[in-house]
């Protein structure tokens, strides 16, 4: 116990927010290629955003979940 709270419950949120981010950010490399494919890869473009896009919707869900 510390602030009458138990400890083991403010450290169990810092673990699972720590997941949250763990799984965000390969998220961000993924979203800046296809920005990037936008650009230099026209070819790859299209295939790029729909992988982000999906890629993406999991990992929202599961974060929001």
């Amino acid at each position: 116990m510390q602030f009458e709270r138990v400890i083991a419950a403010s450290r169990a949120l810092k673990h699972t927010l720590a997941e949250c981010v763990t799984a965000l950010e390969p998220c961000r490399g993924l979203v800046w290629y296809a920005a990037y494919a936008q650009d230099a890869l026209p070819d790859e473009a299209r295939l790029t955003a729909c992988h982000a896009k999906a890629h993406l919707g999991d990992v929202a869900r599961d974060v929001a979940g």
